[in-house]
């Protein structure tokens, strides 16, 4: 099996989860390989309905983690925090 990637993060977890996989590094993707990719469909007028999108997160935004530390609120899950 091959599988490309940009990150030397995720090279390092991949490579001791499965050694036997073939690492292919390649360049962080651009918003013009996008539109490499989505040319065709624009050109043809598909669009998805923007309502009907939801994004699905890795994890919390840097303002949701630290934004109510810098206003004096701990954390969720910090001492003192129910």
């Amino acid at each position: 099996m091959r599988i490309a990637l940009c990150d030397e993060a995720a090279a390092l977890v991949l490579s001791a989860s499965w050694p036997t996989t073939e690492l292919v590094r390649t360049a962080a993707p651009t918003a013009a390989d996008a539109l490499v990719h989505c040319s065709q469909r624009v050109t043809a007028g598909e669009f998805a309905d923007l309502e009907r999108l939801d994004g699905h997160y890795l994890r919390r935004s840097d303002a949701e983690i630290f934004g109510k530390e810098i206003l004096g609120i701990p954390a969720a899950g910090a001492p003192g925090r129910l």
